[in-house]
């Protein structure tokens, strides 16, 4: 909580100054902002009092279409004054929280185009006002633009991204900032302005050129009536980093800010193991960009908000991560109501209605029921979650996020490779560089390529590559160890007509999840189309081969041996073309790194790769399920439920004479589940969970639609700490076994398994899902 303060400070004061990265106050003591959102207060978001409506835009239709529009602005205005109140900012204050965030809708202040609104300027004076009576900084966020930012709820209305060609909308942007800096530059508590929040476009457009246009100006705006207050410019799609140094446009007392959801918006699941990453990966990145420019970052939003990725507890971790990093944050959000009251699971909330509200739809409900619940805003019971509140002032143990090794930003050598030239091709954000060793996973030579590089798809590529002109029979192969990067980080091999970003080529990848695709570009400057070949398990042997003119795949089974597909295009790589091994992390920093074991160009694929990385004994106590009970349900050491079952005499078989089905016939629509304790684990240490599996295919039958490899976080709450899903139709057939993968770091001596199998949703469910020997052990890579 922030100290008492006076009416008011000069024009040259604040009351948080920056200091490079940090902000200090007036005794030179640093501040970490831990701030918390005031959603849908002076911007409406539906869904955060139970509605399903898509944006603030819709609601007002509704509620004028029904009642005309007077009786729709008095509900609006009612709904203002009562949402957050003296008690709520005392709350927020008593639960450790010294900041608030606070979102607003440039239309409140905007009585008409370069005319502020006196009443809707008064609100955000008065919200300053309780927020400094509960000692609490406020951050002043214009969360709706003129002309809108991006086709999105939060942006008021999800219908309309104009700013970003609208000049008219641009002046009246800037235009509102100035005038809101003249009129709150003497408010003490008042530490930052956000200029816009989440500028997205329409989620294609690369609308960087013009935020940074309509950013510049504003500052230079803001900066007429206030010189030195904190200013926070927002992220594109693409990023902080399309703003370069700030200081290099001349900007003074500029931070950065960005949005991160790990778990929810990001394409991954909500696990304890994504949000390790996500404090390792992105929050260290983004506080060794900000260090690098001396500028200060606010995380503006986030929230684990799943139960089973730690929350409430992990977003205490977050905060403390963010302060040991020197970032400020704030959670999104404060309060939701929803028509049931009382706290529930899986929230977004600090507080919540502890009754019931008086209306369920506000698209039927009576003009006096919605005003009535409007007017109860301001002291109706409040159900606080108290976990939340208990973390966020004594931090909980139960959330302890896995110790995560952080990838580097710079490479820890160039070494040169004799015969073999090694440079990135497209835009690459970071350098890069290798080590070449001896004795790798196999005892042979060992290539490590440290890379960033965005993508090998499209039109273009960006991606680190190791080469050497080809002769004209060969097999470019190597064994490929596990690494980590983005979910569709590339590791394997390729052949390439030149070093061009948009040349064509034949390339055998794998995913971080073991999948291998088949990546081809048949003319230069064309699009890219690719095949799935199999899902495969680390170490994995790929290898492309040119006999004749023909090129064929090759890649290690299950059983670590080759196996042979047709390549069925010819893109124009030419008579000598390149080939080599390529990486990249699917994002601009940090790298990855990408090992290849005994990297050559051997005509055949010279050695196979053994299954399993089997360094150490395996700890599950029933991996081949030959020990049973006495039905086929009862599998000893695991638990069966649904229509998973324990099968002898079913064929094909990897070995000994059991099985684990699952029998997609009997599928009752739920999901059907096997589940292991598993001990003896040593926490902080890298495990791999490996299951090999087979599909039963008959003709015409319809397949589960996915298979996940979960690991919880022992016996106590349901916390999830990996979890991958691989698709069923992905999943070999016939003779063949997948060798399906989950890699994790303990966090506890004891973790349990969970094989879980999903229904189709329609069709006459036929076939199997065959599961044989797991095995989890020490991870080799």
């Amino acid at each position: 909580m922030r100290a008492g303060t006076s009416e008011g400070t000069p024009d040259s004061q604040v009351a948080l100054r920056v200091d490079g990265m940090h902000l200090r106050d007036a005794d030179g003591e640093t501040v970490t902002l831990r701030a918390i959102n005031a959603g849908n207060w002076f911007l409406l978001e539906p869904w955060m009092f139970g509605q399903n409506l898509p944006d603030e835009a819709t609601l007002l239709g509704v509620l004028s279409g029904r009642f005309g529009q007077t009786e729709a602005d008095a509900l609006i205005e009612t709904h203002r004054d009562n949402w957050i109140t003296q008690r709520d900012m005392d709350t927020i204050a008593s639960t450790g929280f010294n900041a608030i965030r606070l979102p607003f809708h440039y239309r409140m202040v905007e009585a008409a185009p370069f005319e502020l609104d006196p009443v809707g300027v008064g609100r955000l004076q008065s919200a300053m006002d309780i927020a400094d009576a509960a000692g609490l900084y406020v951050i002043l966020d214009m969360h709706a633009v003129p002309g809108g930012q991006s086709l999105d709820g939060p942006s008021g209305d999800a219908t309309q991204n104009n700013i970003w060609t609208d000049t008219s909308a641009q002046d009246r942007f800037v235009w509102l900032w100035q005038e809101l800096a003249r009129r709150f530059k003497n408010q003490e508590n008042f530490v930052a302005y956000d200029l816009m929040n989440e500028p997205f476009g329409d989620f294609v457009t690369d609308i960087s050129g013009e935020l940074i246009e309509i950013m510049d100006r504003t500052i230079r705006a803001v900066r007429g009536v206030d010189p030195n207050r904190l200013i926070f410019v927002p992220g594109p799609l693409q990023g902080v980093q399309v703003y370069g140094d700030p200081a290099d446009r001349g900007w003074t007392n500029v931070g950065l800010t960005e949005h991160k959801y790990p778990g929810i918006f990001d394409g991954r699941e909500a696990t304890l193991g994504n949000l390790g990453r996500f404090t390792v990966d992105y929050l260290r990145e983004i506080a060794e960009y900000c260090g690098g420019l001396d500028v200060p970052f606010l995380l503006g939003e986030f929230n684990p908000v799943f139960d089973r990725q730690g929350a409430p507890e992990s977003a205490r971790e977050i905060f403390d991560t963010c302060e040991d990093l020197g970032l400020q944050a704030a959670v999104w959000s404060y309060k939701l109501v929803k028509v049931g009251g009382g706290v529930g699971s899986d929230n977004w909330y600090l507080a919540t209605n502890a009754d019931n509200l008086t209306f369920s739809n506000i698209e039927t409900a009576s003009l006096s029921s919605i005003t009535q619940t409007f007017e109860a805003f301001d002291d109706m019971p409040l159900a606080i979650d108290a976990a939340y509140a208990a973390s966020m002032i004594t931090p909980f143990p139960s959330a302890v996020l896995p110790e995560i090794d952080p990838l580097p930003f710079d490479a820890p050598a160039a070494d040169a490779w004799a015969g073999w030239t090694i440079e990135n091709i497209g835009d690459v954000a970071l350098g890069g560089g290798q080590q070449v060793i001896g004795g790798g996973l196999l005892g042979a030579e060992r290539l490590s390529l440290f890379t960033s590089g965005q993508d090998l798809f499209g039109n273009t590529d960006s991606f680190r590559l190791a080469f050497r002109q080809m002769p004209p029979s060969f097999t470019v192969s190597g064994v490929f160890e596990a690494f980590r990067g983005g979910d569709f980080a590339h590791a394997g091999v390729t052949l390439r007509a030149s070093t061009a970003d948009n040349a064509p080529h034949v390339s055998l990848i794998a995913f971080p999840d073991g999948r291998v695709l088949l990546k081809t570009r048949n003319n230069a400057g064309s699009g890219t189309s690719q095949q799935h070949l199999v899902t495969a398990g680390f170490p994995v042997g790929l290898g492309l081969e040119r006999s004749g003119g023909a090129l064929t795949a090759w890649v290690t089974d299950d059983r670590g041996e080759w196996r042979s597909f047709g390549v069925p295009q010819s893109p124009a790589i030419g008579s000598s073309p390149i080939g080599g091994f390529l990486g990249l992390a699917n994002r601009s920093a940090p790298l990855t790194e990408v090992g290849v074991v005994d990297p050559s160009i051997d005509f055949p694929p010279a050695i196979a790769v053994a299954p399993t990385l089997d360094d150490g004994v395996n700890v599950v106590s029933n991996g081949s399920f030959e020990a049973s009970g006495p039905t086929p349900s009862s599998v000893a050491g695991w638990t069966l439920t649904g229509n998973m079952s324990r099968q002898t005499g079913w064929t094909p078989l990897r070995e000994g004479n059991a099985l684990l089905a699952y029998r997609h016939w009997e599928s009752d629509g739920n999901p059907s589940e096997a589940s292991h304790n598993i001990a003896g684990l040593t926490p902080g240490t890298e495990y791999e969970w490996t299951a090999y599996a087979n599909r039963d295919d008959p003709a015409g039958g319809v397949l589960a639609s996915e298979v996940e490899l979960r690991v919880e976080n022992g016996f106590g709450p349901n916390r999830w700490l990996e979890t991958r899903r691989f698709e069923v139709e992905e999943i070999e057939t016939g003779n063949g076994w997948s060798r399906l993968q989950v890699r994790f770091v303990a966090t506890q001596p004891s973790h349990r398994l969970k094989l879980v199998c999903y229904p189709a949703v329609s069709g006459n469910r036929d076939g199997a899902v065959k599961f044989e020997t797991f095995v989890v052990s020490v991870s080799g890579g």
